[in-house]
């Protein structure tokens, strides 16, 4: 009697041994399986937030490089001699001599020459800009400058043509001279404003891809990107650095900043040791 009764007991304690052993081991199973999850859809939204800001910077690249191509091959062709000319026929209409501004006028052929626009490459919208706002708060203003320095250049030509236009219809009527004295002035003062809003069209995009590469370079190391590279021809025609006085002083350097740390879970309480990676 004695010995089955300690039978019993016996088979009653490994029982309760083994539903033990069963329930944490199962709970045990349970947590990990549950930090295998938050992990792995941690890891999936870092991954997708990762390619959302890595297409932007893309994006961002290779707009500016052909922006910047766009502009420095403008400037050479056409804003360097225009303004080489404007400076020859400057102090004439300064002085409001008429018989000089016509014969000056006459061995500058780029003063009356039409410009063509500049085609522009489109910059992210303001909805993808967001994902890289957070490391570079400069960022929407930057990209806003350098869109609209383009359209500020067009909108400029727009109206030396008007200008060019008029004055030729003008001309074959006979003009007086307060009217010549006015063409020219006009004429003058928006070819020195299309080559000013060209160097400042090269100096936004081309601190804006500046900014990009310095971050993308950070936090994208070995990624490819497309960067229109100065060579040293080009390099004469560059504004300074600090062409637009402020913008460069906002300049983050990357390099000098630590990279974020992973993001503490819930999942990692189970364990004082546990790391995100």
């Amino acid at each position: 009697m004695n010995a089955v009764s300690n039978f019993d007991w016996w088979q009653f304690i490994s029982d309760v041994a083994s539903t033990v052993i069963g329930v944490v081991i199962g709970f045990g199973l349970s947590i990990l399986i549950h930090r295998l999850e938050i992990r792995y859809d941690e890891r999936k939204e870092q991954n997708t937030d990762r390619m959302r800001r890595l297409a932007c910077v893309k994006h961002i690249m290779a707009s500016c490089a052909a922006n910047i191509e766009t502009l420095i091959n403008f400037k050479i062709q056409m804003s360097v001699p225009l303004a080489e000319d404007t400076e020859v026929l400057r102090p004439p209409v300064k002085s409001r001599n008429i018989h000089e501004i016509i014969d000056f006028s006459m061995d500058l052929p780029s003063i009356f020459q039409g410009l063509s626009r500049i085609p522009k490459s489109e910059l992210p919208r303001q909805e993808e800009l967001l994902f890289l706002i957070d490391d570079i708060p400069m960022l929407i203003g930057l990209v806003h400058q350098s869109s609209t320095s383009i359209d500020n250049v067009n909108s400029t030509i727009d109206e030396r043509n008007s200008l060019i236009q008029q004055h030729a219809m003008q001309n074959i009527q006979g003009l007086n001279a307060q009217a010549i004295l006015y063409y020219y002035t006009m004429i003058l003062s928006q070819s020195d404003n299309v080559v000013m809003l060209n160097d400042i069209g090269l100096f936004f995009n081309q601190l804006l891809a500046e900014q990009i590469y310095n971050y993308a370079d950070h936090e994208f190391k070995g990624v490819k990107l497309l960067r229109f590279n100065i060579n040293e021809p080009q390099k004469q025609h560059m504004p300074p650095n600090d062409y637009v006085k402020g913008y460069r002083d906002q300049f983050r350097d990357f390099s000098l900043q630590e990279k974020p740390k992973a993001m503490f879970t819930l999942a990692d309480a189970y364990s004082q040791n546990s790391k995100v990676v």
